[in-house]
């Protein structure tokens, strides 16, 4: 019966991929920028309907692209209405919706291509976040608004801008952002913070930054009472700010965590076990104290928790011999004892522990206490190991992402996909627009890799404008279309550098292969092997895919 549904929602999700293919190409070649009110009515009516239809069928990026077009013409036809003219499109509001017609194009495209292995991709691709995030701008300065827009926009966030109050109100009362970015002073010397107030609005799940072009204490101070992210003095740096707001996307997206319990005691590790599951929080067993290096490599947990008085092996014993492996020697240890004796704790934690936490613990304490010490060392290993401009990880750290990812591969006998990208052109970016315009060229090409990306992949900055993917559990089919669609993406998006508006593409080179324990491949011949492909992609022109045609033994 299962699969008997599951071949009449493939067919179902094929019908409506030919049906929108069809309906689009209507819309698209039939709107021009002399279209009629009724014309533009009707493609507001079609915008919407998408933009439900599409989510519903499991195609986020058509939705919010949909629903973007949506808002456009809604904003269209509600200006004609107040101030009538021959011509209902304006030469900018053309431009804008010329643009969301093309991304919604490249969408269907890539959907129509892959319409015959969706439901396979979405299995192997369960984590993959594609969703644009919305960010709000309320400023009576327009044309920093404009600017701060374009530049986000750049970076792949969908961007509305507000001066008027009252539109603002009425949009957040309809639906909040993910982001909200607001001037302390709205006009006529009201703060913010009055206005929120008196419309009896409040910011729920959205993140706020709040911007001065007066930094003082008192700007900060009220900042910080409010609930904001953060405070930033005008003028700011934009890729930091687009970084910040990855970094949150990131966070909430950011799997519970790992955690292996090592406790000889069955009854009692299990029972630790199922109150972390039962917090979200995965959780694996070791009653055999000798099993643990080999737990620890196959599962890749977050944090370890140890019983200190064990037989064959107690824990400081334990801790010690995870710690002579340089990949453990960051991996947070945590001690589960009822020992109580200050002096012995203190012993204990010397051998190469981080914390104690003393039985009896309720469920709750426990989950929570885990929770807390994986957040922190997270942000531990996130300055350690990962670009301050990217917020990816460093050389180093991605090639030791891929020797964990590649050791597993070998003994789940899995597909393991490696591949190295680089910015097209990218020294003509820094001679033409300067560095920092390129700092924000790189920074938005992570993060669109970041959203395209599963959080199951490794993404690292090689170096300069080169990265490196690894995506582990995926074959050729799939990485060809991920890779190209990373492609098509990066070459959409529009950077500005003072009047001038560009735009950039990359070259990919990659290497699928199927990993068994007799592979004797190593991780640096998998990125060398990459980084001929993507020679070979340079070579053939730039801004394409090549799949290396080196064999891997």
């Amino acid at each position: 019966m299962a699969n008997e549904t599951s071949e009449k929602l493939q067919l179902l999700k094929k019908y409506y991929i030919e049906k929108l293919t069809e309906d689009f190409s209507y819309w698209y070649q039939g709107t021009t920028n002399e279209s009629t009110e009724e014309h533009l009515h009707a493609l507001k009516d079609y915008f919407h309907k998408v933009s439900g239809s599409g989510g519903s069928f499991g195609f986020n990026s058509i939705s919010v692209y949909a629903k973007a077009g949506e808002n456009l013409v809604k904003s269209v036809l509600a200006e004609a209405y107040k101030n009538p003219s021959e011509l209902v499109l304006s030469e900018e509001s053309f431009a804008k919706l010329s643009k969301i017609f093309e991304s919604l194009k490249l969408e269907i495209a890539l959907t129509s291509q892959n319409k015959d292995s969706f439901l396979d991709q979405q299995q192997e691709l369960e984590e993959t976040s594609e969703t644009l995030t919305q960010v709000w701008i309320l400023d009576d300065d327009q044309e920093f608004s404009a600017f701060l827009g374009e530049q986000l926009g750049s970076f792949g966030f969908e961007v509305s801008t507000f001066s008027n109050l009252e539109d603002f109100k009425n949009a957040w009362l309809v639906q909040s952002p993910g982001f909200l970015i607001a001037d302390v002073h709205i006009g006529n010397n009201r703060t913010f913070y009055e206005l929120f107030a008196e419309y009896g609005l409040t910011l729920g799940t959205t993140e706020l930054v709040i911007c001065s072009s007066s930094d003082t204490l008192d700007n900060r101070l009220h900042a910080v009472r409010f609930g904001a992210l953060t405070f930033l003095p005008k003028p700011f740096d934009v890729a930091k700010l687009a970084n910040l707001f990855r970094d949150c996307i990131t966070d909430i997206n950011a799997s519970p965590g790992k955690v292996l319990v090592i406790d000889d005691d069955e009854e009692l590790s299990q029972l630790y076990q199922l109150a972390l599951q039962e917090a979200g929080i995965n959780a694996f067993v070791v009653n055999q104290p000798e099993n643990t290096l080999k737990s620890i490599q196959e599962h890749n947990p977050d944090l370890v928790l140890i019983d200190l008085y064990m037989p064959e092996i107690n824990g400081t014993e334990l801790a010690s011999v995870i710690r002579q492996h340089d990949a453990m020697a960051s991996l947070p240890i945590v001690y589960l004892s009822s020992e109580i004796d200050s002096q012995r704790q203190s012993a204990a934690l010397s051998r190469g522990a981080d914390d104690f936490l003393t039985k009896p613990i309720d469920s709750n304490t426990l989950a929570l206490a885990v929770r807390s010490r994986i957040r922190r060392a997270r942000q531990l290993q996130k300055l350690i190991n990962r670009d301050s401009l990217t917020g990816l990880l460093k050389h180093s750290s991605i090639k030791d992402a891929l020797v964990r990812d590649l050791k597993r591969a070998k003994r789940k006998e899995d597909e393991i996909t490696v591949c190295m990208l680089d910015i097209d052109h990218f020294k003509r970016v820094n001679d033409t627009h300067g560095h920092a315009t390129g700092d924000m060229v790189i920074a938005s090409l992570a993060t669109l890799l970041v959203q395209t990306l599963r959080q199951t992949d490794a993404i690292g900055r090689y170096g300069g404008e080169e990265f490196l993917l690894v995506m582990p559990d995926c074959g050729e089919k799939n990485a060809e279309q991920i890779l190209n669609k990373i492609r098509k993406r990066f070459e959409a998006i529009k950077f500005t550098s003072g009047t001038e508006v560009f735009s950039c593409s990359l070259s990919a080179g990659y290497i699928s292969t199927l990993c068994s324990a007799q592979l004797e491949t190593t991780y640096e011949d998998l990125i060398e092997v990459a980084d001929q492909a993507l020679y070979q992609a340079k070579h053939n022109g730039r801004n394409q895919v090549v799949k290396s045609q080196t064999s891997i033994y």
